[in-house]
């Protein structure tokens, strides 16, 4: 992102009301638009279909995972599997989702540039974390340090791969796409025990080209405000970006027609880790509720609740909402 990319403190932090205070980001973020702001970034569509793990989980209640086993979450046809690889288990929660767009959004600007798959960070984790991720650094010396290096390394030594179910005139067809790793050589900063001071070397991450050409091919745009303003809700995130690739649907493919998903399946998505009995159902209901509430207030993106027109369960419906896109710089 360009440095001069004005930081969002997420509303969640603040201490004044907080409906007041997101109201007050709505304004900022729908008075002026993301290519004005220079706050266009970019996220592969798969990343707007399945989420990553909410929080740690070697410690969810239900259908808890062990730090070598492989993560799976299904959207339709569409299946993805994330391994851990650096033997530290899976990434969580929102700090890999700020770096997985950051460097997808680092690889789309590069696009037409030879290389794309050498991303520097810098000498400094501070620098990094406020001037590049546009986050605050948090308190004290370390700040979160130890959370932002185990988060990063976690992500960057995982890998990817996409399944998708195929419908042609002659038959249906599997087609599996792997990612390859992350990154084919990670260099994080070695002075994270005291972050504001430079390292003797630059942190530097070599991406697998498989997974740079994905990202290039497949990243749709997103306003960085929004995500920064949503803040530590790794689920807000989430549907952010879903609501989002529904809303260009709507615009480009589904003629205009509001789309509707029930509860269940909005949780099959993004619910990993919640227990699908009556009360799991409702906590993720009761959080997604919320978490929609506020992107609507941030966007300005039409969305109701209730059931379908068919019979099915309540649920979600999302209406057209042009002015809630982002178009391509």
């Amino acid at each position: 992102m360009s440095s001069k990319t004005t930081k969002i403190v997420s509303w969640s932090s603040l201490a004044e009301t907080k409906s007041v205070a997101l109201a007050q980001m709505a304004g900022d973020i729908l008075g002026q638009s993301p290519t004005d702001a220079d706050t266009t970034g970019y996220i592969t569509t798969f990343m707007a279909q399945v989420g990553m793990p909410h929080s740690d989980p070697t410690k969810w209640k239900a259908h808890a995972l062990k730090k070598n086993e492989l993560y799976i979450r299904t959207n339709g046809d569409l299946e993805i599997t994330i391994a851990p690889m650096g033997g530290e288990g899976h990434a969580f929660g929102s700090c890999p989702r700020y770096l997985m767009a950051w460097i997808q959004t680092e690889i789309t600007r590069r696009k037409n540039q030879i290389d794309c798959t050498t991303i520097e960070l810098g000498k400094n984790l501070v620098r990094f974390v406020e001037d590049k991720l546009k986050l605050q650094w948090g308190a004290g010396k370390r700040g979160n340090a130890t959370h932002i290096k185990e988060q990063a390394y976690r992500l960057f030594t995982s890998q990817i791969a996409v399944r998708f179910k195929l419908e042609t005139g002659t038959g249906r067809y599997k087609i599996h796409k792997s990612l390859g790793p992350i990154t084919t050589e990670v260099e994080l900063f070695e002075n994270w025990k005291n972050p504001q001071q430079d390292s003797l070397w630059t942190s530097v991450l070599h991406l697998h080209p498989d997974f740079a050409k994905y990202t290039r091919n497949y990243g749709f745009p997103f306003d960085w405000r929004v995500v920064r303003a949503i803040g530590d809700s790794p689920l807000g995130i989430d549907l952010y970006w879903c609501l989002l690739r529904w809303w260009h649907y709507i615009e480009t493919r589904g003629e205009g027609r509001s789309q509707h998903i029930t509860w269940p399946t909005l949780m099959q998505w993004f619910g990993a880790g919640y227990a699908a009995t009556p009360s799991g159902r409702f906590g993720f209901k009761k959080k997604a509720l919320k978490q929609l509430r506020n992107i609507q207030t941030l966007t300005q993106g039409k969305l109701t609740f209730g059931p379908g027109d068919h019979g099915q369960e309540d649920g979600l419906w999302i209406h057209r909402s042009r002015h809630a896109l982002i178009l391509p710089e």
